[in-house]
């Protein structure tokens, strides 16, 4: 019975798998129809902002008190918008730009559309792998090959020349 005691250990780590992806799909799902939500009604709030600035220039009418009300209202929805934004990014493990706001993946230590430094280190080590442009081999900065994060790499022994002995 030992096989048959493994089969259902992996199944149900497989089931427990499968229902945390779904939950995860599920939230993305509500995350994004809050977003459009959150959209429709930014854009409903500045058409009726324009409509408010029509009527007024139309009728010479001074609407600066309408106008100065309904900026909080809309700068509350877009931040609602961004925190919205921001969850559904942290559900797909990618972070947004601090610079430019692209979309990277949640491991990059440098935008892919501008170059700018992503916010934050993980795990305080921002060791990565790099191309040396006068050699074609990759060097490589990663734990194990030249230290820990964080510690210094190990020094070699300077190689004596064979007419110093």
């Amino acid at each position: 019975m030992g096989v048959f005691e493994d089969v259902v250990v992996k199944a149900k780590a497989v089931a427990e798998v499968a229902g945390k992806k779904t939950g995860e799909i599920v939230e993305l799902s509500k995350l994004k129809v809050s977003a459009a939500e959150v959209s429709k009604d930014i854009s409903q709030r500045l058409e009726a902002l324009g409509k408010i600035a029509y009527d007024a220039a139309k009728t010479e009418n001074n609407a600066d008190e309408l106008i100065r009300e309904s900026i909080p209202e809309i700068d509350a929805l877009y931040a609602k918008l961004a925190d919205i934004t921001d969850r559904i990014a942290a559900l797909r493990n990618v972070v947004r730009c601090p610079k430019c706001k692209a979309v990277n993946s949640d491991d990059a230590i440098f935008c892919n559309k501008c170059g700018a430094k992503m916010a934050g280190e993980k795990d305080g080590c921002s060791s990565f792998d790099y191309m040396d442009v006068n050699e074609d081999e990759t060097t490589s900065d990663k734990e194990g090959e030249n230290g820990a994060c964080g510690e210094e790499a190990p020094q070699e022994e300077p190689k004596k020349d064979e007419a110093d002995e």
